[in-house]
């Protein structure tokens, strides 16, 4: 979200289903697509879009195959599946003539999902800002985190405007990182508390990220993703 968030925008693949069906967390079919609410909050107030994804024909791209996403305002991000889970290993963004590697690969979701299985991944903060006193302009603070991701249950029930959803994933990370903001401010504490839903055979339907400075000026601020069409 918005990872950059975490949008970065923000995670598993293959779970034994009923019988010898196989459940898909993290959808790459080309033809799909998927339209989300975000409700993006700051300390200067509360905005809310829409946010298109589509995924797009499989390709190979040095000779892996692999499926892109576009997003509504023409940005592209790659993933690829393999034994160990579903990567993000490259994007291209709208104004890029070439496309960037992600190096290393980012893992999205493992393959092995159960109850208690942890990774961590980078990210960087995305809602912490202001433009107010001390700041005359805005000021947002963009700062490298680590985040250790937990899957904390695989039978949640996840309600939101394109319907409800069970036995779904819940994912969340925790990070913590220390940032020197500058003249105004100095050094700051960072926290991140964020938690995905996956509903099967759908992919991403719900997810919620908070960060938080120890620096009044930049305080706290969140990002909420809706499902609402797939």
């Amino acid at each position: 979200m918005f990872q950059t968030s975490r949008i970065c925008l923000i995670g598993v693949l293959y779970l034994a289903g009923c019988g010898d069906s196989e459940v898909d967390y993290f959808p790459l079919d080309s033809d799909r697509y998927w339209q989300y609410r975000i409700e993006r909050t700051t300390m200067d107030g509360t905005v809310t879009q829409k946010y298109l994804l589509e995924a797009l024909p499989a390709q190979i791209l040095d000779e892996i195959e692999v499926v892109a996403k576009r997003t509504v305002d023409g940005h592209q991000y790659f993933y690829r599946r393999d034994e160990l889970g579903v990567h993000r290993i490259a994007r291209k963004l709208r104004d890029q003539a070439e496309i960037e590697a992600d190096t290393p690969a980012v893992l999205v979701l493992p393959s092995k999902l159960e109850v208690g299985v942890s990774w961590q991944e980078r990210s960087v903060t995305s809602v912490l800002e202001n433009s107010g006193p001390p700041w005359e302009t805005l000021f947002r603070l963009i700062h490298p985190i680590t985040l250790t991701y937990t899957v904390e249950s695989v039978d949640d029930d996840v309600a939101v405007k394109a319907g409800e959803f069970r036995h779904c994933l819940r994912i969340v990370a925790n990070g913590k990182a220390t940032a020197d903001v500058g003249n105004y401010v100095g050094k700051t504490d960072i926290q991140v508390h964020n938690i995905d839903w996956y509903a099967p055979n759908v992919g991403l339907v719900r997810s919620e990220r908070r960060e938080t400075s120890s620096a009044t000026p930049l305080g706290a601020g969140s990002i909420s993703l809706e499902l609402e069409s797939f």
